[in-house]
């Protein structure tokens, strides 16, 4: 069967299918499952198009289904996509990608879940919009069927510093507290990050106190302060 993706009109009918999945997953299990240039070049094309006409569901089921023909990442128009689902009214469309690729086997494998879900994190937080920032960095915090893992490392600091740079301190010190009980160290950017949003909050000792168990890397006493912070903040 040959290899490829249908790309339909943009005017055709949503009942119709914009590309033949089966095709893909037969695709997938032979010897030369690389898509080849001219199907990269339709893929590309094709989602611009989907994106213009605001049929992002469609985009996502495209690069869902591209995956299945084990291209490498970044060989995908994923940030053309991502910065459309980051300017979208909903948060829907974007929740939809990472479901697909939750359930897609080829996504963590070739790492496509890790980079789209930094990349969409990055994007709604240069655009400022924090509150889907945080309820999509919050569905990884989950850690259940539902989500597929922890953040990683990228995505902690992506948050922290997004979060802090805009003014987000009480998000950004709970990305940092989060980050901490995954294991993870508070870097030296965390730690200027999370020093200025807190002197920004007037909360010049906790400020203090924090950035000195970030130079001394003491793991517990940060969790220990952060903690504290949040308590504060709650009551």
């Amino acid at each position: 069967m040959k290899r490829r993706i249908m790309s339909y009109g943009i005017g055709v009918s949503r009942q119709k299918p914009l590309f033949k999945t089966h095709q893909l997953h037969s695709s997938s299990s032979s010897s030369s499952s690389i898509l080849t240039p001219e199907e990269l070049s339709e893929i590309h094309s094709l989602t611009h198009r989907l994106c213009d006409a605001n049929r992002l569901h469609d985009a996502v089921r495209l690069l869902d289904a591209s995956l299945l023909a084990l291209p490498s990442p970044s060989s995908l128009p994923v940030p053309v996509l991502v910065d459309r689902l980051s300017s979208d009214p909903s948060l829907a469309p974007s929740m939809s990608l990472l479901t697909s690729l939750r359930h897609n086997p080829n996504a963590l494998p070739s790492s496509a879940l890790p980079s789209c879900s930094a990349l969409l994190l990055s994007s709604f937080l240069r655009k400022r919009r924090f509150a889907h920032a945080w309820k999509l960095f919050s569905w990884f915090l989950r850690g259940d069927g539902d989500s597929p893992c922890r953040p990683h490392d990228e995505m902690y600091r992506i948050a922290v510093a997004g979060f802090c740079a805009g003014w987000r301190a009480r998000e950004g010190v709970r990305a940092a507290r989060e980050m901490v009980r995954d294991g993870l160290g508070v870097g030296e950017e965390e730690r200027g990050w999370l020093r200025r949003s807190l002197l920004r909050e007037a909360r010049v000792d906790e400020a203090l106190e924090v950035d000195a168990a970030v130079a001394a890397g003491d793991g517990e006493e940060i969790g220990r302060l952060l903690d504290r912070i949040i308590r504060d903040w709650q009551d």
